[in-house]
């Protein structure tokens, strides 16, 4: 019977994105950032947070598992046309939240956790969970 494994830390980490990429393959293209790398125990992701960097105009946010070949989307969040604005009303910037029930695994270090714009805006991303090592 193997052992079993118990959290070592907890994963926070994050990535910035703002170049336009369509591809619906999550390899081709530029623009993929990376979120999170697994580690060699493994890794659990529970949430992802997305947040503008400003106005959008209609688009997709997208998330990958990529292996180092190739990529699974995981999530593809739609992203409304929104205009901050500051005085009253206030509009706040987009955000949105991502969970992972059960968590998302990324059970090495080669699986990376990518985000991806659909737009060229730019939008921070942060993912939360636990290292296993």
């Amino acid at each position: 019977m193997a052992a079993p494994l118990y959290p070592q830390t907890s994963l926070s980490t994050d990535v910035t994105i703002s170049t336009a990429n369509t591809n619906l393959d999550g390899v081709t293209g530029a623009g993929y950032g990376s979120v999170a790398t697994g580690s060699a125990g493994m890794d659990e992701i529970d949430v992802v947070y997305i947040q503008a960097g400003g106005a959008t105009t209609a688009g997709m946010i997208r998330l990958w598992v990529y292996d180092g070949t190739t990529a699974i989307m995981v999530a593809e969040i739609p992203v409304p046309p929104n205009t901050p604005v500051n005085t009253f009303p206030q509009v706040p910037v987009w955000r949105t939240v991502v969970q992972f029930n059960p968590p998302l695994r990324l059970p090495s270090t080669s699986h990376v956790l990518r985000a991806s714009t659909h737009i060229g805006e730019t939008f921070y991303v942060l993912a939360q969970g636990r290292k296993y090592t």
